[in-house]
């Protein structure tokens, strides 16, 4: 029977020509001032940091942003840390620190700004990539203003006349302009402005436009060393003038109860009228004989007023005229000859209603007659009347 021999294996062992070949190579590279290749170096970074505003009110917020990159690619993943300070302090706080987007970008919002800040950006960089640091931005923090409106000139201004806002401001607007504003729907157009004083008084004025409401406010702009302000909103009620005898009437009746005034030129003491509401007026009349008419005013009116008397030229003898005119509120009556006319006034506020009458008052001649009526009758209304 053979025997078999055993026996452990051996350790493999580096043979001793090949470490001897090693420090020759090592000491090739020392004597030729070579050396072993090293890892590549790490790639350098761009970081910038952006701000939304460069300049906002106290108490505002501003969005801060860096970009992080690698040439011209966006280096997403990377550390950035987002700091702010007092300009003019030493010392920086931490905004943020977060990893950057596909994009490359790190934002945050800084609220709350008092004084003027700096921004800035930092990366701590990898073995990959440099540390990078953005220049400083800075945040200018205007101190906030006041506009106040103490005085109105009027409530109820008459179109074309004026409407004055009178107030106080903030120191800081003192020789600054501000605006007067009209409101039409969401926009506000500026309409007129006015310097600020040195005691930081306004007063702004401008022309009333037509009949409805108007709201106004005073807005000062924003400038270079401070912020924009604005007042409280002040709204007026606009009242315009409308000719009676454009405004639809009511129904009139002829007949025993009378007939409807007409317009026709018309002069009284030498003063032409371009609108008047006229009839003809007669000896021959009776009690039932009379011109009349009626306007539903809605309530949205506030005075009626017109000139009576009888036409210069139309009169034959020495008649008398009978004037009257009412509303639910007010009402004028009078007997005028030839020779006399009225100026008539009535209140037709909070009124619906406005009837007008003309009539032969009597005379000591038979055949007397003339045109006599309402001289330029017209009503103060914020609104025209319909019929």
């Amino acid at each position: 029977m053979d025997h078999l021999h055993h026996s452990a294996p051996r350790t493999a062992r580096r043979p001793r020509w090949l470490a001897a070949l090693v420090a020759l190579v090592a000491a090739l590279f020392l004597a030729g001032g070579l050396s072993v290749p090293a890892q590549a170096a790490a790639a350098k970074t761009t970081l910038e940091v952006s701000v939304s505003d460069s300049s906002v009110s106290s108490g505002a917020s501003a969005t801060v942003t860096a970009t992080l990159k690698r040439g011209t690619k966006a280096l997403g993943g990377a550390h950035v840390t987002l700091q702010k300070r007092t300009a003019g302090s030493p010392e920086w706080t931490t905004i943020t620190t977060a990893k950057t987007n596909s994009k490359g970008k790190v934002s945050a919002r800084v609220s709350g700004l008092r004084k003027d800040t700096e921004i800035r950006a930092l990366s701590s960089g990898t073995s990959k990539y440099k540390a990078a640091k953005s220049s400083t931005k800075k945040v200018k923090v205007k101190a906030n203003q006041r506009v106040t409106v103490t005085k109105t000139s009027t409530k109820k201004p008459t179109k074309g006349a004026a409407i004055t806002l009178s107030g106080t401001t903030s120191p800081g607007l003192a020789g600054k302009t501000v605006e007067l504003q009209l409101q039409s729907g969401t926009t506000w157009t500026t309409v007129s402005t006015a310097t600020v004083s040195q005691g930081n008084r306004f007063s702004v004025a401008t022309e009333a436009g037509s009949a409805g409401k108007a709201t106004y406010r005073v807005h000062a702009p924003a400038t270079a060393s401070t912020a924009s302000a604005t007042s409280s909103r002040k709204a007026f009620t606009v009242h315009e003038w409308f000719a009676l005898d454009s405004i639809p009437s009511l129904s009139s009746r002829e007949g025993e109860e009378g007939q409807r005034l007409t317009s026709h030129e018309f002069a009284i003491d030498g003063q032409a009228y371009a609108a008047n509401l006229t009839g003809t007026i007669h000896s021959s009349d009776d009690e039932n004989t009379y011109f009349s008419d009626g306007w539903d005013l809605g309530g949205k009116c506030l005075t009626f007023t017109a000139t009576v008397g009888i036409d210069d030229t139309h009169v034959v003898g020495a008649p008398l005229a009978g004037f009257l005119a009412w509303s639910d509120v007010d009402a004028y009556t009078s007997e005028l000859d030839a020779s006399e006319y009225d100026k008539v006034t009535i209140s037709l506020k909070d009124s619906r209603y406005l009837a007008l009458l003309m009539a032969y008052a009597g005379t000591d001649n038979d055949g007397s007659q003339a045109l006599a009526g309402f001289g330029d009758p017209k009503v103060l209304c914020s609104r025209k009347p319909a019929a």
